[in-house]
């Protein structure tokens, strides 16, 4: 399958890592799993957090998912950053869910502040310790449909591209005097910078297919190792599809 790995160097948001897309590649218990079982696991404790709205079960799965990072021991500063800027945008939700329903704002608030935060730091636990291309292989294996397994690998490889453009035309505007203020003259530089990132990114595109196909691409990656699932995986794919069932039994009752 074609290496479609992440660049060394972290995507970045100002100083913030681009949450998911940035691969925790430090050697924890969770990196020998299989990278199917990790998925399968993710999924089905996504979709039982998604229907509980008991805060005190968010909460207790929360305290859960933050023991099982750091029994894995994976390393703070790179989770921290995603999560300060999840709870950043939360923070948005606290100040204006309060005014709109006085009386159950701040517990609607509390429960997606929960929520959420598990949800991130399940996704950081069983998908950002996936290499880009093992994802993408991984995903082939359990028949998802070809594109969008395609379309998440582009999107993985080329987003720090796509950064790196942009943050060269914002210099490129600096260095010419622009100075971001509430005005018209800002909002129209912006959205034409922003229309030019996007004729260069269709640009761009052109010709990465361009170089694919005169390498022989047609289409398809093609896989030429496959993954080994073991007694071990089986026991954490069980021990985590046991665990999604009774979370979302907990919360139904």
């Amino acid at each position: 399958m074609a290496d479609f790995r992440a660049p060394a160097r972290a995507s970045r948001l100002g100083h913030l890592d681009m949450a998911l897309l940035s691969y925790i590649d430090t050697p924890s218990p969770i990196h020998r799993i299989d990278p199917r079982a990790r998925i399968i696991v993710c999924a089905a404790l996504l979709l039982a957090l998604a229907a509980v709205s008991r805060t005190a079960i968010l909460a207790a799965s929360w305290a859960c998912a933050l023991a099982a990072i750091l029994f894995c021991r994976l390393p703070a500063p790179r989770l921290l950053p995603r999560v300060a800027a999840l709870n950043a945008l939360l923070l948005l939700w606290w100040l204006t869910a309060p005014l709109i329903d006085p009386e159950r704002g701040a517990r609607l608030a509390l429960t997606a502040t929960c929520k959420a935060n598990a949800m991130l730091l399940i996704l950081t636990l069983l998908v950002s310790t996936i290499e880009a291309s093992a994802l993408g292989h991984a995903l082939a294996h359990l028949r998802v449909p070809r594109k969008l397994a395609h379309l998440l690998l582009f999107t993985v490889r080329y987003a720090e591209v796509l950064w790196s453009e942009h943050q060269r035309m914002w210099r490129a505007m600096r260095a010419r005097a622009f100075r971001p203020r509430m005005n018209r003259h800002t909002y129209r530089a912006v959205s034409r910078m922003l229309g030019m990132l996007l004729v260069r990114s269709v640009d761009r595109a052109d010709r990465i297919l361009a170089a694919m196909r005169c390498r022989g691409y047609r289409g398809e990656f093609y896989l030429l190792h496959h993954f080994q699932f073991r007694s071990a995986d089986a026991v954490f794919a069980l021990t985590g599809l046991a665990l999604a069932a009774g979370l979302a039994a907990w919360g139904a009752a």
